[in-house]
This record gives C-alpha cells, sequence and structure tokens, in this order.
C-alpha cells in the first residue's frame, strides 16, 4: 500500500478539433434502453459520460470511455499498483520466525504473535511510519526486537536473523502484476510521459527496479529516499511535474493509497485514480474522492 511500508497494514457536442477526440462506436439493441448523455466541463474541454439504462452484459459494445484531451503525464506508483508488493507478507513473517526460532529452542508460534501485534504499533505511528520506511531492514529489525521483548524473549542475534530471513523471503515472492508490464509499453509507445513515484528506502526500491528492469520505461524516477521527501507532500508532485514539463491538469496519478496517491495529487490539480485492486471500495471513513477508481491497469485503456 503506498503502502505502509509493509502493506502490515479507488455527438451532440464536439470539440472542433476532431483529432483530440477518440471516436467510439456503440450499438443500441431494441427494447434493452436508451443511451444517456451527459457533459461535464474540465477546464473548458467537453467529455462525454456514456451511461446506458440497461446492464453492462447487455450492451453490445466496448465499456464507455472518457471523452477529453489525451493525457500528457502518466504517473505510477509502485509497491502494490506495479509490483505484488503485500502478497505473502503473513507468511513470510511466520515461515522467518520459525526457520529462526526452531533450531534455538525457541516458541516460534508466540513469537508469531508477538510480531503480528508489533508490526501493527510500529506502523500505526504517522511519524515513525515516515522516518522509519526509508530504512526498511533496520525497520525489521526493531518489529521483531519490540515482539522479543513483548514477550520476553532474550536472544541477542535472534531479531537481524529473522528480519534477514524475512527480507529474503519477501524478495522471492515479490511479483509484478500481470497488467504492468503491458501498460508500460502501451502508454510508452503512445507517447505519454511516464514516473515512477514510489515512497521508501532506495536501496529496497532499486532492487525492484533493477530486478524487472523498469527504468527504461519512465522518464522520470522519484524514490523518496533519494529525493529527501516523499508522498504526499507537493514538493515530489511538483518535481515530477517539473521534470516532465507537463501542467497539473494534463497529469493523472495512479496509486493503490489514497492518501499519497490520489489526496496529495488532487491538491495540486493532478487527477488521482485509485486502483483498488481488491474491489473492497472506498472506506466509510474517508473524506477522499478519486477522479476515477479503477481496479486494474487494463481500464487505463480510455487515457491515451
Amino acid at each position: 500500500m503506498q503502502p505502509l511500508p509493509e502493506e502490515d497494514y479507488p455527438k451532440q457536442h464536439r470539440h472542433p478539433n476532431e483529432a483530440d477526440r477518440r471516436e467510439e462506436q456503440c450499438v443500441n439493441p431494441p427494447g434493452l434502453g436508451k443511451l444517456e448523455h451527459e457533459h461535464r466541463h474540465d477546464r473548458g474541454w467537453e467529455r462525454l459520460i456514456l451511461t446506458t439504462a440497461f446492464p453492462p452484459a447487455q450492451r453490445r459494445c466496448q465499456q464507455p470511455r472518457w471523452y477529453t484531451r489525451a493525457v500528457k503525464a502518466l504517473l505510477l506508483d509502485l509497491d502494490d499498483t506495479l509490483l505484488d508488493y503485500s502478497g505473502g507478507v503473513d507468511e513470510s513473517w511466520a515461515e522467518a520466525c520459525r526457520t529462526c526460532c526452531t533450531p534455538r529452542g525457541h516458541d516460534a508460534a508466540r513469537l508469531i504473535e508477538a510480531v503480528a501485534a508489533s508490526r501493527r504499533w510500529f506502523w500505526d505511528d504517522p511519524e515513525r511510519h515516515r522516518t522509519e520506511r526509508v530504512r526498511m531492514q533496520e525497520a525489521w529489525t526493531k518489529i521483531v526486537v519490540h515482539a522479543m521483548t513483548r514477550i520476553e524473549l532474550t536472544d541477542r542475534d535472534l531479531a537481524g536473523t529473522i528480519a534477514e530471513d524475512f527480507a529474503r523471503r519477501r524478495r522471492e515472492r515479490m511479483r509484478l502484476f500481470p497488467d504492468a508490464l503491458d501498460c508500460l509499453h502501451r502508454f510508452r509507445e503512445a507517447g505519454v510521459g511516464l514516473a515512477l513515484v514510489t515512497n521508501g528506502d532506495a536501496r529496497q526500491q532499486r532492487y525492484k527496479i533493477d530486478r524487472w528492469a523498469l527504468e527504461k520505461y519512465f522518464d522520470a524516477i522519484v524514490i523518496e529516499g533519494e529525493f529527501g521527501v516523499g508522498k504526499p507532500e507537493a514538493a515530489v508532485y511538483r518535481h515530477v511535474l517539473d521534470t516532465l514539463s507537463v501542467a497539473p491538469s494534463d497529469a493523472c496519478m495512479v496509486g493503490d493509497n489514497l492518501e499519497f496517491d490520489v489526496d496529495g495529487p488532487q491538491r495540486l490539480g493532478v487527477r488521482g485514480l485509485w486502483l483498488d485492486r481488491d474491489g473492497r471500495g472506498l472506506p466509510q471513513t474517508t473524506g477522499i474522492q478519486p477522479w476515477r477508481i479503477i481496479q486494474s491497469l487494463t481500464e487505463l485503456d480510455g487515457l491515451p
């Protein structure tokens, strides 16, 4: 999520320049309802949203698209947006604890439970979250130390050993989402400026970028641990927009974290798209309203 770095924790009017429009034909089968048109204005550009009075499954047409000028820059989060970073985190912690505790005669099950509680305690503090996510190996070690203290387990080297084992297992489990590379290829070929904007540890994030050879797709890469400040700070997004030489209204940001990837950029006028891969919907407690909610990067088809 950006993430808690640990994931421990959305014809009737046309513009005179038709080259800037994308035509999409849609057949309205007789008796299934009528096509409704809703017109909205975005900085002087009209966009047309097509909605139907009949269920999507009954339409003989492609999914409706936003009709607007093409986006000039697409900003993307890394963890849990392009990369499945959260998958297997609980299993990795449990396996690391069992592997390191059993040979030493420690109660692994008890430590696993304590580590889960310590992870929540550690990342729930906003200031600690901000300062510790840029040095993850140390953070993981501190989590284990805290858990061991909770259950009065004393073993001088155990915390560091578990943290290293956990980190190795996380690296082995990490995978790009199936829709990631196709998305990058398509926007790159379309001439859209691409930026990777990610929070976290510089070494950890660079490892992911290098492992999957992602750098070649991007015109700008901003990593919190290198840049010195992270999302949702306005300085991050201003830097990216300046690097790409685009106005906020010509850019979109896509990510899984409502605060970092939606609210932050939208305060500057960048359209924020919330990636809700699990389809859970907006939390009832949030006041953040994404410009658009998607469940897959394939749903970005209407942007370029």
